[in-house]
């Protein structure tokens, strides 16, 4: 999308044009901020102050740069500095594959739980792809994610980190080099004869009475849903450095809440920013 004009309207005070702005950077915010800090919560309260954080800095967009790069610049620079949730999500792949508990899930056949009781498979599949990204350093999985998730290149990369492009470039390499240890010696969906499968996981959860309604945290996020009928299939004829990402985006698309227009909207409407005061 051609942002220049729009950008120039709400520079001028144009409030319409800033919330068409809003509702087409939500997403890619709103995306960036869950998966890097793991949880909806966090998520939503990151987003909210990284858009207010672009509008109150749209004035110094010169247009040296794609919009796009420029946003994922500033949410960027909140997010490597995020400090609530370090602690309580951060790990080491050591001990998330120790907390899989593999030689136990094991046990319960994956046809162990009601095939309509998609959204705990589901929750399964999306809270290990989420947790696993947290055993990377911030740097690492910021990275991984631009590239691999949100489709920039290394040069914008590069941009949005303030790094060279030669250090983006052997960070994604880490990165990628780091998760693909350990999906293909633990994933059943990169290698099936490996111990770890989603279905095993439901049923040993359900078995446990660890899954229950309240505690489904991604699975019935707003979203776009993928269509993962042919996952394995696809896999088998990519190559390993591929098939990282593809299983990453066999998650569903993130769909902002609605809220943060809102949000914005009374922002503005609250007369804090003159320029919007026409």
């Amino acid at each position: 999308m051609d942002f220049s004009i729009l950008i120039e309207q709400a520079k001028a005070g144009n409030r319409a044009s800033l919330e068409i702005i809003i509702r087409e950077i939500q997403d890619k915010v709103y995306g960036l901020a869950l998966r890097m800090l793991y949880n909806p919560a966090d998520a939503d309260d990151a987003t909210q102050d990284i858009l207010i954080r672009i509008i109150t800095n749209l004035q110094s967009f010169r247009g040296k740069s794609l919009f796009t790069t420029w946003v994922y610049k500033v949410a960027a620079n909140y997010l490597l500095r995020y400090k609530q949730v370090e602690k309580r999500y951060s790990s080491t792949f050591l001990k998330y594959e120790e907390g899989l508990e593999l030689a136990s899930s094991s046990k319960w056949r994956q046809t162990e739980f009601d095939p309509e009781d998609k959204s705990y498979f589901d929750e399964i599949r999306i809270s290990c792809l989420q947790g696993l990204l947290q055993c990377l350093s911030r740097e690492l999985r910021i990275t991984f994610l631009l590239v691999d998730i949100f489709g920039i290149n290394s040069t914008e990369g590069a941009e949005v980190l303030g790094v060279s492009a030669a250090v983006f470039r052997k960070r994604l390499s880490r990165a990628r080099g780091k998760l693909q240890s350990f999906l293909f010696k633990n994933c059943s969906v990169l290698k099936p004869n490996n111990l770890c499968k989603c279905g095993y996981h439901v049923a040993a959860q359900l078995h446990s009475g660890r899954f229950n309604n309240e505690n489904v945290l991604f699975a019935r996020l707003p979203g776009r849903p993928t269509d993962n009928m042919e996952t394995h299939s696809l896999i088998d004829e990519m190559d390993e450095l591929n098939q990282i990402g593809f299983l990453y985006k066999t998650n569903p698309t993130v769909k902002a809440p609605d809220k943060f227009v809102n949000i914005i909207r009374e922002i503005i409407n609250s007369g804090k920013f003159t320029f919007f005061n026409n």
